[in-house]
């Protein structure tokens, strides 16, 4: 059965490889070490996963994610598509929308504020975004997400810059737009609290 596993984790691991090379860059080996650590470590920080992870370590991951130049949005469509064959066109099916939130100490993370925080029941320093999860009523699979950007970093173009904000994401945007990436869920769209969110596609 262990072996099984293994063998299922390599093919899942091969599949999502290819979108991270390159004409002028191969991220592959980083990527499947990065997805052998997020599936192994007991804790999902980068720390953790490099300790479980041989030839590893946790400023390759940060700069993996932070830095490499990779494009996120097929990697979205295909999780999407994945979540899709696996849990999609049931009656039970359905896409949830809804918010959450980081609790954050500085002002450097993307979209940072004080804001509501639905999880700390409270006004505080936070990142908030929505989610969209695919769910056939009993498993769930995150397909997209998208950042809050609050207002007072759109009007700040120099913080914007600094932190890599897309000039495309820096509007706000009525509604989450949330985009699973892939047809055919089936089941209907439970929609919770939406936000005013803008286009940025992971926290930072």
């Amino acid at each position: 059965m262990v072996d099984g596993i293994a063998d299922a984790f390599a093919v899942f691991i091969d599949r999502y490889c290819a979108f991270f090379r390159s004409k002028t860059r191969d991220s592959a080996a980083v990527a499947g070490r990065y997805l052998r650590g997020l599936a192994q470590a007991a804790d999902c920080t980068f720390a953790a996963m490099a300790s479980v992870v041989d030839a590893s370590c946790a400023q390759q991951f940060q700069h993996f994610i932070s830095n490499s130049p990779w494009d996120h949005e097929p990697v979205l469509a295909q999780i999407g598509r994945d979540a899709d064959r696996l849990l999609g066109g049931k009656p039970t099916s359905a896409l949830i929308i809804d918010e959450s939130s980081f609790a954050k100490q500085g002002d450097r993370s993307v979209g940072v504020a004080r804001q509501w925080s639905g999880r700390l029941g409270k006004v505080d320093n936070c990142q908030v975004a929505v989610f969209g999860v695919l769910t056939d009523g009993q498993r769930h699979a995150p397909v997209d997400m998208r950042l809050y950007l609050p207002k007072g970093w759109i009007e700040d173009p120099a913080r914007c810059d600094k932190a890599g904000v897309p000039l495309a994401a820096r509007r706000l945007r009525q509604g989450a737009r949330v985009s699973a990436g892939a047809g055919g869920h089936g089941g209907g769209v439970r929609r919770r609290r939406p936000q005013h969110a803008a286009g940025l596609d992971r926290a930072a």
